[in-house]
C-alpha cells in the first residue's frame, strides 16, 4: 500500500510539516503465503521513486 501524507514531520528526514511524505506499507510473505514481515517507511515524495523486480 502506498500513502501520501502530509503534516508529518520526520526527524530523520529533516522535513517541514509543508513538504508531502510518501508511507509505504509493505507485507512479506514466504512461499507457502504466510506473512513473515511487516514493514512501514517513509519518504519526502519529491525525492522518492519506488522499483519492484519479480523474478
Amino acid at each position: 500500500m502506498l500513502f501520501f501524507i502530509s503534516n508529518h514531520i520526520d526527524p530523520y528526514l529533516d522535513n517541514t510539516e509543508q513538504e508531502n511524505l510518501v508511507k509505504v506499507c509493505r507485507v512479506a510473505k514466504n512461499l507457502e503465503g504466510d506473512p513473515i514481515e511487516y514493514r512501514e517507511s517513509y519518504g519526502l515524495a519529491e525525492k522518492f521513486s519506488y522499483e519492484v523486480n519479480i523474478i
